[in-house]
């Protein structure tokens, strides 16, 4: 459901592997933790849409170096993906 809202994209749950439940600094708000949990999809191509709340949407690789990333990603989710490939 909470996909669907944030970038107008429905899901199967069957789609999805779960890689994870992470908490790090919030990106933006100091002084805030984020607690996610993290999923892998299975699935067709899909593109997703901004709605919502949200202001920008990218495509972002760790190895990019002029993107800043946020703790969540750089330090928990792109590690999780990455030892998950290898």
């Amino acid at each position: 459901r909470e996909v669907k809202e944030e970038i107008g994209i429905g899901l199967e749950a069957k789609q999805l592997t779960q890689i994870g439940v992470f908490e790090a600094p919030a990106a933006n708000e100091a002084k805030h933790t984020v607690v996610a949990t993290v999923f892998t999809y299975d699935g067709d191509t899909i593109e997703p849409q901004m709605a919502a709340e949200i202001a920008e949407l990218s495509w972002v690789s760790p190895d990019q170096p002029d993107v800043v990333l946020a703790p969540l990603l750089a330090d928990f989710v792109f590690p999780a993906i990455n030892s998950k490939v290898s």
